[in-house]
C-alpha cells in the first residue's frame, strides 16, 4: 500500500480501488470476487482495504453514486459511507453519467471510450493498461475527482 491522497471506487461484486497521490495514479487493486464463497466475503474484504487506507493515510474516498436496484452495489455503498463517517473522512459521490461526461466528454460512452480516455489521461501514468473493467471505471472516478478539484 502506497502513500495515498484519495482512493476512487467502483462498487459490485467485481469491485476496484485506485490510489491517488499529487494527482497521480500510483495504484490499483481488483477483485474479481472469484476467492469469496459468499457475497458478505467480498463486501467485507473492500471494507477491509478502504479501512486500511483511511487509518493509514486519512484518504478522502471517492465513489460512484449506487443504485438502489442493484444490491451489491448498494449494500457496499451504505457500508462504505457509514465507514467514512465513522472515521469522519471525507466521501465524494459523482452520478456514472457525470463521471463518462468528464472522463470522455459523453455522459453516455461506452466502456471502450471510458478505457481509452483514461489510458491516455495526464492523471495516468504511461503504459497503463488493465485486463478489468472495473479497475478502468475506478481510475475514471478519480480522474473525474481531479477534473472537478481544478
Amino acid at each position: 500500500m502506497q502513500d495515498t491522497d484519495f482512493v476512487a471506487l467502483d462498487l459490485g461484486e467485481f469491485w476496484a480501488i485506485s490510489s491517488f497521490k499529487d494527482k497521480m495514479l500510483v495504484s490499483t487493486q481488483c477483485n474479481d470476487g472469484s476467492k469469496m464463497e459468499y457475497a458478505w466475503e467480498n463486501t467485507k474484504y473492500l471494507l477491509d482495504v478502504i479501512e486500511e487506507y483511511i487509518q493509514k493515510y486519512r484518504v478522502e474516498v471517492i465513489v460512484e453514486k449506487a443504485h438502489h436496484r442493484v444490491p451489491t452495489q448498494w449494500v457496499q455503498y451504505q457500508d462504505v459511507k457509514r465507514l467514512c463517517n465513522k472515521y469522519k473522512v471525507k466521501l465524494v459521490e459523482y452520478k456514472p453519467s457525470h463521471i463518462k461526461k468528464v472522463v470522455t466528454g459523453n455522459g453516455r460512452a461506452d466502456k471502450g471510450l471510458v478505457e481509452h480516455h483514461v489510458i491516455h489521461s495526464e492523471y495516468v501514468p504511461p503504459g497503463f493498461v488493465r485486463d478489468n473493467e472495473h479497475e478502468y471505471d475506478s481510475v475514471a472516478c478519480g480522474i473525474c475527482y481531479l477534473e472537478n478539484i481544478k
